[in-house]
């Protein structure tokens, strides 16, 4: 206790912001404070912590090994003092803001439109912002850039210890395969194991493989991949007119018909599992009234689109 009083804790959301950034210019820009100030602080801490916490390397900088340390703590219990601070209410009418999401391009497509327009109905003054996925995604959710993270289950790591989630909605897989004049090249229920597949990496991540192609994989020693691409939107053009199919969503097929007649949905050979899709968050943002907001809006939305 002594120690703190001798401490300006405003000091604190500062660190933050340079934890976050590695750069003093863009930290003093998110802060809204001139750089000649952030510069000052982070003196100040280094004086306080007995730490360079941003060592140069080449034209940047990287964080400290303390710094390494401090900064989920910090997050965590900065996250906790402004859930304290803040209004025990939230008006949507009047709220403002952004509520970002990292997910796949399926995803978006099928909850954006709604969300957009329960944004517009309820919170005319907030956005929604949708980002890919990647392969720090999960420290983002953890470090506040995003809110929440869309995903198939097992897909967001250490999501049972740092993060709260709830089911959306489930889907099952089909094969989209090239047809002509409205009938497929492949019968439903014939073994496609050997035709050369398409694969869907939304992360770009090596290494990475979609809940459809880790199922594949686990049922097929050896499959032949003819392509693999970052967009589930690419898909269909990959497969017209080709021998190619890919194991999508069945939802995603759904959407994709109107606009591409050269390809179908089938039934695949054998029953799979269901994809689970859930939405993930911090939990530090639990009791955030904006967040809890949204969580309940999100919520209703595939009981809304049929989903569920």
């Amino acid at each position: 206790m002594t120690f703190l009083r001798g401490v300006n804790l405003n000091l604190l959301p500062i660190l933050r912001e340079l934890l976050r950034k590695t750069n003093v210019t863009h930290a003093a820009r998110e802060l809204n404070m001139s750089q000649p100030a952030v510069s000052e602080a982070l003196n100040r801490l280094r004086l306080i912590l007995h730490d360079e916490l941003l060592i140069p390397s080449g034209r940047t900088f990287i964080l400290s090994a303390l710094a390494q340390r401090l900064q989920p703590q910090l997050e965590s219990a900065l996250a906790e003092v402004e859930t304290l601070l803040a209004p025990a209410a939230f008006d949507p009418a009047s709220g403002v803001g952004k509520m970002r999401i990292a997910t796949s391009d399926y995803i978006a497509l099928l909850l954006a439109p709604r969300l957009a327009l329960r944004f517009n109905e309820q919170a005319p003054s907030m956005s929604i912002e949708f980002v890919d996925t990647h392969l720090d995604s999960n420290f983002d959710l953890r470090m506040g850039e995003i809110d929440m993270i869309i995903a198939p289950a097992g897909q967001i790591v250490g999501e049972s210890e740092q993060f709260s989630r709830m089911q959306l909605f489930e889907d099952e897989l089909v094969y989209l395969v090239a047809a002509e004049d409205g009938v497929p090249r492949h019968s439903p229920g014939e073994d496609l194991s050997d035709r050369p597949h398409i694969f869907c990496d939304p992360r770009g991540r090596p290494g990475f493989m979609s809940f459809a192609e880790t199922v594949l994989r686990q049922r097929r020693t050896v499959i032949t991949e003819a392509a693999r691409v970052s967009s589930y939107m690419l898909i269909p053009f990959m497969i017209g007119g080709s021998d190619n199919v890919a194991l999508v969503q069945r939802r995603l097929a759904e959407r994709l018909f109107p606009v591409m007649t050269n390809t179908m949905m089938i039934a695949p050979s054998e029953a799979l599992p269901k994809l689970r899709v859930m939405a993930s968050w911090s939990r530090s943002r639990e009791l955030d009234p904006a967040h809890s907001w949204f969580r309940g809006v999100l919520s209703e939305i595939p009981l809304e689109l049929g989903l569920c």
